[in-house]
């Protein structure tokens, strides 16, 4: 009788530490629409510098910063999505482990 009360206070405090653990993980989980408003950031901070500095990207020089400027922020968003894609994988695991233990 005892051993059916302690397993059943482990189930619950394993059960709340996974419920805990899948909160915190969620909020991990990139919110819609977060590249539209990279890439806006990204045309924002063009627009500024050419209206401060009044820049022209024609200029072969200047063409050449922005396509290095698109390209860190291609690998920095391929970055985000990795990590996004361990954090689901992290999910479906803590889900699958919770599946077999019952």
């Amino acid at each position: 009788m005892i051993e059916i009360q302690i397993d059943n206070v482990v189930e619950s405090m394993e059960t709340g530490k996974n419920n805990q653990l899948r909160a915190d993980l969620d909020k991990l989980r990139p919110k819609p629409y977060t590249w539209l408003i990279q890439w806006l950031m990204c045309l924002a901070t063009i627009g500024a510098i050419l209206y401060i500095a009044k820049v022209d990207l024609l200029v072969e020089q200047n063409f050449v910063w922005l396509l290095l400027l698109f390209v860190v922020i291609g690998f920095s968003h391929r970055d985000d999505y990795l990590a996004h894609k361990r954090n689901d994988l992290v999910i479906k695991l803590l889900d699958n482990n919770a599946f077999h233990k019952r």
